[in-house]
């Protein structure tokens, strides 16, 4: 159970900020691609950080290694924070944006007719 709540919390991470975006039709934008690039190397660096920081064949230290792999990967991890936040930042006007042309493009009203033949009326733009 607890695996399958991780993995959730990653796809969220990951899409969530990014709905309002790709409801916009921008779903491939820059914070997406940015947390992407800070995940991938996150999770390339993080592991063999702690793997070697906990090594006792280099005295429990690890050496300039896993402290060079541990900036790299904690500097990833501040990205990726940081292009989250703005994702979901700016996701709400991106979907603002996109609707308010939506309503520009065409609209449709219909409306009764009152008089001497009541009815309806239905008006477009486009």
């Amino acid at each position: 159970m607890a695996d399958r709540c991780h993995h959730s919390g990653v796809v969220l991470t990951l899409v969530g900020p990014t709905s309002g975006h790709i409801h916009a039709g921008h779903g491939w934008n820059p914070g997406l691609k940015w947390r992407l690039i800070s995940g991938g190397i996150a999770a390339v660096t993080l592991p063999p950080a702690f793997s070697l920081a906990l090594s006792d064949s280099g005295g429990g230290g690890g050496g300039g290694g896993a402290a060079a792999l541990g900036i790299l990967g904690s500097a990833a991890v501040v990205l990726y924070s940081g292009s989250m936040l703005r994702e979901i930042w700016t996701a709400p006007g991106a979907a603002r944006r996109h609707n308010e042309r939506l309503e520009e493009a065409a609209s449709f009203s219909i409306a009764p007719l009152l008089g001497r033949a009541p009815g309806l009326a239905i008006a477009g733009r486009f």
